[in-house]
């Protein structure tokens, strides 16, 4: 059986013993669960007992999405979107902490909206 305390424990032990970065942990498991969606529910748990909390959390997506933003990638990352979405779906991560960092910006959604509807 998966028991998020159970891991949250071992992960603890492994951070104490190599001297781990908390956060840097916390990072490979959004990663795991960015690329293992299979495994989200299970991981929302962990993300939700794990000590850091939601601004640590938060924190880091916005980190991997202004690398995202800033990326020369021509394709947007849709599984790292796709976990942001679950994120803010689960009640994990608050979308008031991403939402000034998403793209486009409301303003150039707005004048984009406005040159469509004066060159139609």
């Amino acid at each position: 059986t998966r028991d998020p305390d159970l891991l949250l424990s071992h992960l603890q032990a492994l951070i104490g013993q190599f001297s781990l970065d908390p956060n840097r942990v916390m990072d490979v498991i959004l990663e795991v669960a960015e690329f293992y969606p299979e495994h989200f529910d299970f991981l929302v748990e962990v993300i939700r007992i794990y000590p850091s909390g939601a601004d640590t959390l938060s924190q880091l997506l916005t980190f991997k999405l202004i690398a995202t933003k800033s990326s020369s990638e021509s394709e947007s990352p849709s599984k790292f979107f796709q976990l942001l979405a679950l994120l803010i779906q689960s009640d994990v991560l608050p979308l008031d902490k991403m939402y000034p960092n998403l793209v486009p910006s409301d303003t150039q959604v707005v004048e984009a909206s406005q040159k469509i509807q004066s060159d139609a």
